[in-house]
């Protein structure tokens, strides 16, 4: 209600061609506000996705005009290189438009690069862009191109002076590290991995523990604590993994009790309950994996359903589909393993005729098609070994 009657205030302003550029710019801001609430990559929202990336197009469309007919506007240039990036990240994520993603974001960079080293605002948005530039390599298994990005932001950051270090220019370095991280566990650089991690989740904790009401904050952390027990599984640390998969379910938990209408909350729960369903399979406890399962697969129904079957929330319900079933399959029910498989598999194949898959996505179509045939008509054990 409050994001429509805000809609509807936005509209009406946005109408008036004569109103001052300040006004004007303000107005694009408010889209970007709304935009965020209404549900764009990550944060608390409506989940609404298709909504909340028409919002920050109506964004750009006021906040482009003014920055071009004043590029050295500091706080326009900021404004505009803002909206871009976000735009690269919606794209990649919700949109699964992974090229457009990286234009956006390489035009992100070429606006605010030269105001980067200036003032604290921009270096936060610096950082972002290049982040999110690092991202379009990553989505598509370029994973030394990515690290590149990530360690060039994090080189800037480093650089910053004390002025410059904000809620905002921290925040984005820890997220930045988390990628990085990622990035180099793709690419087989373990050691490298975890200290970009552990360098995350000390930032994130920091933020944490001076602001713990603060839903985004406790989301920071929460990520960087998903990924440290994903490493630690991939390592074999079934201890360290479930110790931070635990901190991690209870402050999600948390976070769902203190806002029960908060559509990112699925991802979030969904995001940790995964892997938590993984270790459960592990140590055997296949009835209570198979039920977590379950639920974390409905979940994922509604959040394609909230988001209008926006391209990223149907693949991350087939990333859910498929470990599900692979925890099926490692605790006996072939039957159940092929069922969530072959749902997995149909809307993969179905995103690729849309030109909505990363070469990420298309690598786990191929392994899916593979377990299929190994495994599936009729259902059977694929190896000896869990899978």
């Amino acid at each position: 209600m409050v994001a429509e009657s805000g809609l509807q205030y936005l509209d009406s302003l946005a109408k008036d061609r004569h109103a001052p550029n300040e006004v004007r710019a303000e107005v694009g801001r408010g889209y970007v506000r709304l935009a965020d609430v209404t549900g764009t990559s990550s944060g608390s929202s409506l989940g609404r996705f298709r909504e909340g990336g028409r919002l920050l197009a109506e964004a750009r469309a006021i906040i482009e005009p003014l920055y071009r007919a004043s590029p050295k506007d500091p706080v326009l240039t900021n404004d505009f290189a803002d909206v871009l990036t976000r735009q690269a990240i919606d794209e990649m994520y919700n949109n699964g438009r992974i090229d457009h993603g990286r234009k956006l974001a390489d035009v992100a960079l070429a606006v605010i690069s030269p105001l980067a080293a200036k003032n604290p605002d921009a270096a936060g948005t610096f950082i972002k862009a290049l982040t999110a530039r690092g991202d379009a390599n990553g989505w598509n298994n370029e994973f030394e191109k990515a690290s590149e990005f990530y360690e060039r932001a994090e080189s800037f950051a480093t650089e910053l002076p004390a002025n410059f270090i904000t809620a905002q220019t921290v925040a984005a370095r820890a997220h930045n590290f988390r990628l990085l991280a990622e990035s180099y566990h793709n690419s087989n650089r373990e050691l490298q991995a975890r200290k970009a991690l552990d360098h995350a989740i000390s930032l994130d904790e920091q933020m944490y523990k001076a602001d713990p009401l603060n839903p985004r904050k406790a989301r920071g952390l929460i990520v960087a604590l998903w990924y440290s027990a994903v490493l630690d599984r991939t390592a074999q640390r079934p201890k360290q993994a479930r110790r931070e998969i635990g901190r991690a379910m209870q402050l999600v938990s948390g976070l769902q009790e203190r806002n029960p209408g908060d559509a990112d909350m699925i991802k979030l729960y969904s995001t940790v309950a995964e892997v938590d369903a993984q270790l459960l399979a592990d140590r055997g406890d296949y009835r209570a994996s198979y039920a977590l399962t379950d639920k974390i697969i409905e979940l994922n129904r509604k959040k394609v359903e909230i988001s209008e079957n926006v391209s990223g929330a149907r693949r991350s319900l087939a990333e859910v589909l498929r470990t599900g079933g692979t925890n099926h399959h490692n605790g006996g029910d072939y039957a159940g393993a092929c069922r969530l498989w072959k749902e997995a598999y149909e809307i993969w194949q179905a995103l690729d005729a849309k030109g909505e898959l990363s070469d990420w996505d298309k690598d786990s179509t191929n392994e899916m098609r593979q377990l299929l045939e190994k495994g599936c008509d009729p259902p059977r054990k694929i190896s000896r070994q869990p899978i």
